[in-house]
């Protein structure tokens, strides 16, 4: 039978197994990425703590190249989309944050499978019911903090980054917290129910999230919001956006130029809620390199 096998160093490759006596006999029939054999692996491994309200949350730590332990790295925080995504350890295939480059720089990434996520069953994504920027929130910075109390994370050298679900939960953390030197917040919403009256997307999910229609529970939808906490920003942001999303990332750049806080606004001509076209993954990678160096490392 053929099958696809990957691990957390090398991305799918197709293989042949075959039953014996002794197990299964596996032949790698194809060798699609060669060229990887030339850059440094990442060491990568899921790491477990617990929340604020003692709730267990694990995610996938992927380690600076060169790493030694003991030694303080910079940190950077990457926030899955959904909320109903899931970081797994395997291969990075990256289309928004060059992950190989940003290890290669001494960044470890750190992606937190916070409250919500898929793969830890029902009980577990349902916890995001009316804690959106609360819980998981929570989730994450106790996932910083424990990356700090064991020596591994500089606390003078935080970064965070999110796209779609993710970019909403950044933008609430640098509405909540200034720990973090420079944030990246792609096609991100700053008011659930702007959100509601624009998307195509099924009603049913923020009805559950949020208790009902937003006719019926203005107060929810509303405390959930990152746009009423913008006040409090100071964190430089680079902020990412597709031409014809319906996000909110033009309001957050002008709360953020108003407050005179140091943000770069790039829209992406044809792309919607995500960033198909290579040319513009690659300037989108290119970008998001360039700010964590500037604003976390210094260069």
């Amino acid at each position: 039978m053929a099958f696809i096998k990957s691990s957390s160093n090398w991305p799918p490759e197709v293989y042949l197994g075959k039953r014996g006596g002794k197990g299964v006999q596996e032949t790698q029939l194809s060798d699609l990425n060669p060229q990887l054999k030339e850059f440094p692996l990442i060491t990568t491994s899921t790491i477990h703590w617990k929340s604020r309200d003692g709730l267990d949350v694990e995610g996938v730590l992927r380690l600076p190249i060169g790493y030694k332990p003991g030694d303080r790295v910079p940190l950077l925080l990457e926030l899955h989309g959904g909320p109903t995504g899931v970081a797994l350890e395997g291969f990075s295939i990256p289309r928004t944050y060059p992950t190989q480059l940003f290890a290669q720089q001494g960044f470890a990434v750190l992606s937190p499978n916070f409250r919500g996520s898929s793969n830890y069953g029902g009980p577990f994504r349902l916890a995001n019911i009316k804690s959106q920027g609360v819980g998981d929130f929570d989730d994450v910075m106790t996932g910083i903090d424990a990356l700090v109390q064991q020596g591994l994370a500089d606390p003078d050298r935080l970064g965070v980054m999110g796209w779609s679900y993710g970019g909403f939960l950044t933008t609430w953390i640098i509405g909540h917290s200034n720990r973090f030197k420079a944030a990246s917040i792609g096609a991100t919403g700053s008011d659930w129910i702007s959100w509601y009256g624009a998307s195509d997307g099924p009603r049913e999910v923020l009805w559950t999230y949020f208790g009902g229609k937003p006719w019926d529970s203005w107060e929810t939808y509303n405390h959930h919001s990152p746009r009423y906490s913008l006040i409090n920003a100071k964190t430089p942001s680079l902020l990412l956006h597709g031409e014809r999303d319906i996000d909110s990332t033009p309001e957050v750049f002008r709360a953020l130029t108003d407050l005179g806080i140091p943000c770069e606004f790039v829209t992406y001509p044809r792309e919607g809620h995500g960033i198909d076209e290579p040319m513009h993954q690659r300037d989108l990678m290119d970008r998001n390199l360039r700010w964590f160096k500037k604003w976390v490392l210094g260069k």
